[in-house]
């Protein structure tokens, strides 16, 4: 079959723009797909390595809330034992009702504050734990203040005479007027004498200072506490010093043995109370409990 040269070329130039055009594109279809791959390959990538950090994350957040959580835990129980503790102690001082309420939330306010909320600690938690913290502090400033009571309760206890300077024993003579066993005229006697078994313990009926301990006059062997606020106290006639001057005693502490020194007809201790130097009924003080 004969084709003109046209027609010939025509068709040649055809096939070859064809063919040209399949090979581009086909460059095109193969250069785009890897170019897609390349680039999904990347996000996978960096999607990958994001999980990863939020799991670091995620740890490390689990890590810090049961840790709060323990320490919440912690700070629940010490209130809880600080509240009763903090009860008892109450009701042992006998303090006003209404004064120290261990039961009740603690009375603590102020203007609100801005807190920064870029904690991976949950915000409930964190509210949690500072008004745990109020409440811990301001119960054991309480506690504070309640300890410093007692403890000048218990110093004003302490140094207050009560009670009796013998163990055991009885009242052999009062106070006041009475019949010197010597001269056998009417005499004031300044104390209180308690009879007893020889040696027996002569206690101190409050805290204080030995001022003396010595021979003194009818006295025989005397001791004298000073106890503060202008009050002392006298226990004489005994037949051993068991303190000197000096010594810080306490209440109920045994500070001589009875004994018959000086102008006495027998064993006893002779019982004194000065106030501001002058001579007192002791009385009072003996009926005092202890």
């Amino acid at each position: 079959m004969r084709l003109r040269r046209g027609v010939l070329v025509g068709v040649l130039g055809a096939v070859a723009a064809s063919l040209v055009a399949s090979a581009f594109l086909s460059w095109r279809h193969f250069e785009g797909r890897l170019l897609d791959d390349a680039t999904i390959g990347g996000w996978n990538a960096r999607l990958e390595s994001q999980r990863d950090e939020l799991e670091s994350l995620s740890g490390r957040a689990q890590t810090d809330v049961l840790t709060v959580g323990q320490k919440l835990a912690g700070m629940e129980a010490r209130l809880l034992r600080m509240e009763a503790l903090g009860q008892r102690v109450s009701e042992m001082a006998m303090l006003t009702d209404g004064e120290f309420r261990f039961d009740a939330p603690a009375a603590i306010g102020g203007p609100a504050s801005e807190t920064l909320a870029d904690s991976l600690i949950s915000t409930d938690y964190l509210a949690r734990i500072e008004r745990l913290a109020g409440e811990l502090r301001a119960r054991e400033q309480e506690m504070s203040v309640l300890e410093s009571l007692l403890a000048s309760r218990r110093f004003q206890e302490e140094v207050a005479p009560s009670g009796r300077p013998v163990k055991r024993g009885w009242i052999s003579s009062p106070f006041g007027r009475r019949v010197d066993p010597f001269s056998g005229r009417p005499a004031w006697h300044t104390g209180v004498d308690f009879a007893g078994k020889p040696g027996s313990d002569v206690i101190a009926v409050a805290g204080g200072v030995v001022a003396f301990t010595g021979e003194r006059g009818g006295y025989g062997s005397l001791i004298e506490i000073q106890h503060g606020d202008g009050l002392a106290t006298r226990y004489a006639h005994h037949e051993e010093a068991l303190v000197r001057a000096g010594d810080v005693v306490k209440k109920g502490q045994v500070i001589a043995r009875m004994g018959n020194k000086g102008r006495s007809t027998g064993y006893h201790v002779h019982f004194e109370v000065l106030k501001d130097g002058r001579l007192i009924n002791p009385s009072r003080y003996i009926a005092r409990r202890k």
